[in-house]
């Protein structure tokens, strides 16, 4: 890839800040304000010129602007937050992956969606620790301050597994969106046991991430048959997109989950959150409205109704 290629495509927004749109029908918004920007609509009709001319190129570029977590500095809070963490770390793969505790306990570990980090979910450790519980959180593969680098599903999960093997045992995860994902893709490949699980705004697939995607960026379905190829050799064919059903996977776990989602977001659509539901009884919901994808992890009635439904699965 030329300089100035790597130079436009660093510039533009990142996906992960812009995939997740529904429309009225609840799935994905084709008529975004956002998607409206000159910078999307230029990558748009780069990558259409693209994907019919080297295909093979078009596939490597969004493949790297798919697998790039966006990065953004720590608020104060944040900052201070750490300062009162124990601090490791772990390295898995080539990863190093900072671990960050507070508090005695039981242990409730916090997992953070894409393009976060673990005090994206810093509103939670307090009430938790208060409560009694034993807080950890991790910044996921290339994710967190001072990281680089791409990453994907597999080897978050695989980051997940490492830091829960330290931990054990594990008395529940709070996990937003695609950290949600992540996790029990983390209790699949790496037996990572945790019996009781909070969702926050998580999606019902990962094809529907992809699907996005193409969409979004302008792929022809040749280029999208590419991404969804390359993903599945480099992980030796045991992932397969056809398998990453977060509802199955959540089945799988049979862990006692607590759905919460925003009837408003506009991110990940309220309708992935019935999906999660049908999983069984042990599954409960617990809707918002008005807080949308980001602002639901900062607020109380949230929190206080996580910590207090982890409290209820107490022994």
């Amino acid at each position: 890839m030329s300089l100035s290629l790597q130079a436009n495509a660093a510039s533009m927004p990142s996906l992960a800040e812009t995939l997740f749109v529904p429309d009225a029908s609840g799935r994905l918004n084709t008529n975004s304000a956002f998607f409206s920007s000159n910078g999307i609509k230029a990558l748009r009709r780069f990558n259409g010129a693209l994907c019919r001319v080297a295909p093979g190129a078009a596939a490597a570029l969004a493949r790297r602007l798919i697998a790039t977590p966006p990065r953004h500095a720590p608020r104060a809070w944040e900052t201070q937050l750490l300062e009162r963490a124990d601090h490791s770390s772990l390295t898995v793969g080539a990863k190093r992956i900072p671990v960050y505790s507070w508090g005695r306990g039981r242990t409730v570990m916090l997992v953070h969606s894409w393009g976060g980090r673990a005090t994206q979910m810093g509103r939670f450790v307090q009430p938790l620790v208060e409560a009694g519980f034993r807080v950890v959180a991790l910044d996921l593969p290339a994710h967190g301050v001072g990281a680089m680098g791409e990453t994907d599903m597999v080897d978050c999960a695989a980051a997940i597994g490492a830091v829960q093997r330290t931990i054990e045992p594990l008395h529940g995860i709070v996990a937003h969106s695609f950290g949600v994902m992540a996790t029990l893709l983390a209790a699949r490949e790496h037996g990572v046991a945790a019996p009781n699980l909070v969702s926050i705004g998580a999606f019902e697939h990962c094809r529907w991430f992809i699907d996005a995607a193409q969409h979004h960026l302008g792929l022809s379905e040749q280029v999208a048959q590419r991404i969804r190829d390359n993903f599945e050799a480099r992980h030796g064919h045991r992932v397969t997109f056809d398998r990453l059903s977060v509802v199955e996977l959540l089945r799988e776990s049979r862990c006692n989950a607590l759905v919460i989602h925003d009837r408003h977001d506009r991110e990940v659509p309220y309708a992935h959150s019935h999906s999660l539901r049908t999983v069984g009884r042990h599954i409960h919901a617990y809707p918002t409205v008005g807080l949308g994808h980001r602002r639901i992890l900062a607020d109380t009635s949230v929190i206080a109704k996580s910590v207090s439904w982890l409290e209820t699965r107490l022994a």
